[in-house]
């Protein structure tokens, strides 16, 4: 991963998180270790804690800092996928070059990857989930956390699906999109899909809209990082468009990391009430329509 940290909130890293830890509690896996980044900002990728090992949830996590990287070409490349232009080779490389890498992690897992059974690398998007994996490809598996977006076109990542041992997927139609995408005969036979699983007994029966304030008659609800990138603003101009009347009755509730900076102001009946906790977010998942 090139974030780890229960506090982080991305998806992929609750996800990655989560299932390495099932895995230990269950006894799938007796032994293991975290290897990513000092970096906690997944656009600026600045190193903020300290390179080193420390111990979180009983495991061994190893930070490594990450490179320094020129950004013009970067965001030439991240422009121009936007755009839904496709990018030539040298593009690709530059841009993968230039994402978040890390020397002194590549050269961790060349020196150590012969002590341990499997290699797990996700997101696919990165380049620490890209050359990663080229180091050791017969025991890496990819939890790809794919989406039908500009980048999965890239034709640089047709390497990375064709060369590893095998991919944990969260939902068919995500190992049904890579299977159309990066078709080769045995990617379906080296996938599986795995999930994340949620623990229901966490969510207290409580009434949610009493407790954060929200309309008796029910609400709406949007759970994750406040970006573009997850097309919150697109949700809003929706919402925006809604009849007041329905709007006063059915609030969209916002939670989850990051700040809104594309919009001055927010629609009336959008409330905002940032990073909550784990326990928080499943009470307003359990309440929301």
């Amino acid at each position: 991963m090139p974030r780890y940290g229960q506090s982080l909130g991305g998806g992929a890293e609750t996800l990655t998180r989560e299932l390495f830890l099932k895995l230990l509690e269950y006894g799938v896996i007796t032994s293991g270790e975290v290897w990513t980044t000092c970096a906690l900002d997944h656009r600026t990728w600045k190193n903020e804690l300290p390179a080193g090992t420390t111990v979180e949830d009983g495991i061994a996590v190893r930070r490594f800092s990450v490179d320094e990287r020129d950004l013009e070409p970067f965001i030439k490349a991240e422009i121009k996928l936007s755009h839904g232009e496709q990018l030539s080779i040298d593009e690709q490389m530059g841009w993968m070059e230039n994402g978040v890498n890390s020397k002194a992690l590549y050269q961790h897992i060349s020196q150590n990857h012969s002590n341990f059974e499997l290699l797990l690398f996700a997101p696919y998007l990165f380049p620490t989930s890209f050359w990663g994996p080229m180091i050791a490809p017969e025991k890496s598996i990819v939890i790809p956390c794919l989406h039908d977006e500009p980048y999965a076109y890239n034709s640089i990542f047709g390497a990375l699906f064709s060369s590893v041992k095998g991919f944990f997927f969260n939902a068919s139609a995500e190992q049904r999109l890579a299977e159309s995408i990066y078709y080769n005969a045995d990617l379906k036979s080296r996938s599986g899909v795995v999930g994340l699983g949620f623990e229901m007994g966490a969510v207290r029966s409580i009434n949610a809209a009493s407790k954060f304030k929200l309309s008796p008659k029910g609400y709406l609800l949007f759970s994750g990082r406040k970006e573009r990138g997850k097309n919150l603003p697109l949700l809003l101009d929706y919402y925006e468009k809604i009849s007041p009347n329905i709007k006063a009755e059915l609030p969209l509730v916002l939670i989850g990391a990051g700040q809104i900076d594309f919009r001055e102001v927010l629609p009336e009946f959008v409330i905002d009430l940032g990073f909550v906790s784990e326990e928080e977010k499943l009470e307003l998942m359990a309440g929301a329509l």
